[in-house]
């Protein structure tokens, strides 16, 4: 019996290659997408004010500005040390034409009371015409817009413990929490105006023309970036399936239902288990990516948890059943491996949401 169900699963190395060919396309991705957080090195020669829970100074030294997600109108820029292990900040920016681009980085606010360190305005990409503007806790903003003479863009208070928080992802809830606030202008006389009056979006086709990723999350819907990733992923794992240990017990003759289902159970087992290794060798990659990719590596993720759970727990039951039925229609056995299927699609979605 053991020799018969080793039959049914000795297509699982299949998986394996599979599993390994997804990977290595995975990682072409991850190579590909490298240059769209816009890393660059930064170096002030002085302290400098950015936005933070209250005055947050960054000490004279060189520090990484980077993305971490962008949607259409926002971005969070990051801040850390220079050698990238600590992150300093969170910073929720908008792309802003009416800020024109000068031989620096940086731009600071021209104005500042006497003692205290220039508060950063907005961060330049090399070869980019407009600038990430920043945007500060009210409080800071406020005093900003009154010394500076000019209009600053700030979020409430109690979202600024947001900016110091970790956020390895694009997911992470800080960063959500960043880009869901709402934000508003405050003119020098502290009254509040629309950030329509303060910023001018970026034209959509320089922004296509300029980054790639950017153009996915501002043509498409907001959840519609991930799903075509995500949705192609399951049909090649579910394809892969289908001419691996899943099929292989409906093609082999003379293997009864117990057999059969054991030896789907042994392959959903270990597909599932190298999903998760899979998911855990580039779950590293995943910091300052597109939403897309990271949903991409959550569905692998999600399957593998699937394969390890629902799977065995429901869906091979049900397949099992559907074999095994009496007095079926005869349609009954043959959408066994379509409610493998179904079930491992579904369960994946599920684990996502």
């Amino acid at each position: 019996m053991f020799a018969r169900i080793s039959r049914c699963w000795s297509q699982t190395s299949f998986f394996a290659f599979s599993i390994g060919m997804l990977f290595m396309i995975f990682s072409s991705t991850v190579s590909a997408q490298q240059g769209w957080d816009k890393r660059t090195l930064v170096t002030l020669s002085g302290p400098f004010e950015i936005p933070g829970i209250s005055a947050q100074v960054l000490p004279a030294g060189t520090y990484v500005f980077r993305l971490n997600g962008s949607v259409a109108d926002r971005h969070i820029v990051q801040i850390l040390n220079s050698d990238e292990s600590r992150l300093i900040a969170n910073i929720l920016a908008i792309p802003n034409y009416r800020l024109r681009a000068t031989d620096t980085t940086v731009m600071t606010f021209s104005e500042r009371r006497a003692g205290q360190p220039q508060a950063i305005r907005a961060w330049f990409y090399p070869g980019d015409n407009f600038g990430q503007e920043f945007v500060y806790p009210k409080k800071v903003a406020v005093e900003l817009a009154k010394v500076a003479n000019v209009p600053v863009l700030y979020i409430p208070e109690e979202v600024a413990p947001n900016i110091v928080a970790p956020a390895p992802t694009p997911t992470a809830p800080p960063v959500i929490a960043l880009r869901q606030a709402p934000i508003a202008a405050v003119t020098p006389a502290g009254e509040d105006i629309a950030v329509a009056r303060v910023v001018e979006p970026p034209p959509v086709q320089i922004a296509a023309v300029q980054t790639p990723a950017e153009v996915q999350t501002t043509v498409l819907p907001k959840t519609a970036g991930s799903l075509p990733l995500v949705f192609l992923m399951g049909l090649f794992c579910l394809g892969v399936a289908a001419e691996g240990p899943l099929g292989r017990g409906r093609r082999l003759v003379g293997f009864n239902d117990l057999e059969i289902g054991i030896g789907r159970t042994l392959a959903v087992l270990v597909v599932g288990l190298l999903a998760l290794l899979a998911y855990g060798l580039i779950d590293e990659l995943l910091s300052g990516l597109p939403v897309p990719v990271i949903k991409g590596a959550d569905g692998i993720r999600a399957a593998g948890i699937a394969g390890l759970t629902v799977m065995p727990l429901i869906g091979i039951p049900l397949s099992v059943l559907a074999r095994w039925y009496p007095n079926g229609p005869p349609w009954l056995s043959r959408i066994d491996i379509p409610i493998l299927f179904v079930v491992w699609a579904v369960a994946t979605m599920a684990i996502m949401s």
